[in-house]
């Protein structure tokens, strides 16, 4: 992740810094605060994965993005300080469902209904965990959702493949987020995790600014993906570690939300949402790291080209 003012195109982002750590996906904040966020570093365009979508938060004519993941029909888990009202302010919120942003249609959007994340998170202290969120939408989601780890992981583990997939910047030199917007995959390997994360040094495949709530896929089974990690935060020049929530630390906190709005039915597919209202958070502690940035591009102040 890299400190930077970020721009998708049509977009202009800024950064936030909060004492040793650069938070993306911020939104409405004072002038002199900037807000960095992550995109994927030497990756490719990635044409399917359609469950992998863009969190954009409108706001007038500004706007802030975040890439989500599909784990329900009414479910999209991204990062916390993508929807904290605190980071990023308030808004309409809207998931797009395409390739590129830049290039967007309108039946590409659905509405979001509310969003909600871990209580226990705070702008204050990214290393102490709890980044992790749910966007509820209006209507279902055609696409097969991705399934999470909630297994332990192990040390056999480490070592073994990861996939990235973001619409964050391509390089963390690009101050302006011109290259953001665009749906990306990389490869990479598992570095490390602890009781919170799980950790990234590839320095060649790495998440950077406006990859922030993204997922990190492995085949623990050897043959499917599931997401094992949600992107957090990484170093400021998206050059030396990334960091992504642990996904199974936090099953507690997410199905609920997935139980609420699309509980199953006796057939065992989900019904639709659900009517109780109300939040949840539970966690697990996290590791401290030096001067990081949060890889949410929904710290990006996007100048607003949508369609309606």
């Amino acid at each position: 992740m890299a400190h930077r003012r970020i721009g998708i195109g049509f977009f202009a982002v800024p950064a936030l810094c909060l004492g040793q750590f650069w938070l993306t996906g911020c939104l409405g904040l004072e002038p002199q605060v900037e807000v960095a966020s992550a995109p994927i570093i030497g990756g490719t365009a990635d044409t399917g994965d359609p469950a992998v979508v863009l969190v954009l938060l409108e706001k007038g004519l500004m706007a802030t993005m975040c890439t989500g993941e599909v784990i329900a029909p009414h479910v999209v888990l991204t990062a916390a300080h993508c929807v904290d009202p605190k980071t990023v302010g308030t808004g309409k919120y809207r998931i797009f469902t395409g390739q590129d942003v830049n290039a967007a249609k309108s039946n590409e959007y659905v509405a979001v209904m509310e969003t909600h994340f871990d209580a226990a998170w705070t702008i204050d202290d990214p290393t102490a965990g709890h980044d992790i969120a749910v966007v509820i939408t209006q209507t279902p989601l055609p696409m097969a959702p991705l399934a999470m780890n909630t297994k332990p992981l192990e040390q056999a583990m480490l070592g073994m493949p990861v996939r990235f997939i973001g619409y964050g910047v391509t390089a963390g030199t690009d101050h302006n987020g011109a290259s953001a917007g665009v749906k990306r995959h990389v490869m990479t390997k598992l570095s490390g995790y602890s009781d919170a994360f799980v950790n990234f040094n590839d320095t060649q495949h790495i998440t950077c600014t406006g990859d922030s709530g993204g997922p990190a896929l492995m085949k623990l089974d050897g043959a499917t993906e599931v997401i094992v990690g949600v992107t957090s935060y990484g170093d400021t020049g998206c050059s030396k570690f990334s960091v992504d929530t642990r996904v199974d630390a936090y099953t507690t906190f997410v199905q609920p939300w997935i139980d609420m709005f699309d509980p199953p039915t006796t057939s065992g597919k989900p019904s639709g949402p659900g009517a109780i209202k109300g939040g949840c958070s539970v966690g697990g502690s996290g590791s401290g790291g030096l001067w990081v940035v949060l890889l949410a591009l929904g710290a990006l102040m996007l100048r607003r080209r949508f369609s309606n």
